[in-house]
């Protein structure tokens, strides 16, 4: 590649990357809902508790901006009306196999890797756990167990 082929090879490449990396259409300035990721900082090393300030900055320095705070050995991210940069989706809880949301009372989860809690789906009952514990089996895939929990959410502070 010659000189001329490779500056006009260097604009292509700017040209998409302006239309691929163009700015978000404006935020919607009062949000349907929000959510705040809650990380226990008493449950790391002090590394990692670096690398969530880190995560913080490089995060501001790409131009996601939101309000943060600690307390009682916790790092709050509020990500509400001061969101900017980004846009957070929430998805409901629902039973993988008849799509039911859970949205809280008890929820059956299954593991169905050789790491617990890698790859877990949630069911609304032991009976659709079983149904598709069947389905995982037929295939051959691997299936490690069942754990009960419920999902009834915690007071925010």
């Amino acid at each position: 590649m010659n000189r001329e082929q490779y500056e006009e090879y260097i604009d292509d490449v700017e040209g998409k990357a302006q239309e691929l990396y163009a700015p978000p259409p404006p935020r919607h300035p009062r949000p349907n809902g929000w959510a705040r990721l809650h990380i226990d900082m008493t449950l790391m090393p002090k590394e990692q508790r670096r690398k969530v300030y880190e995560a913080e900055m490089l995060l501001r320095e790409a131009g996601v901006h939101f309000d943060n705070g600690s307390g009682e050995g916790s790092r709050d991210w509020e990500l509400d009306w001061s969101l900017s940069g980004a846009l957070v989706e929430v998805r409901p809880l629902q039973c993988k196999q008849c799509k039911k949301p859970l949205l809280r009372g008890k929820v059956c989860w299954g593991d169905f890797s050789g790491d617990p809690g890698a790859y877990s789906e949630p069911f609304c009952s032991p009976q659709h756990l079983e149904q598709r514990k069947a389905t995982i089996l037929e295939k051959g895939d691997l299936f490690l167990g069942i754990e009960l929990v419920s999902l009834t959410p915690s007071p925010l502070k």
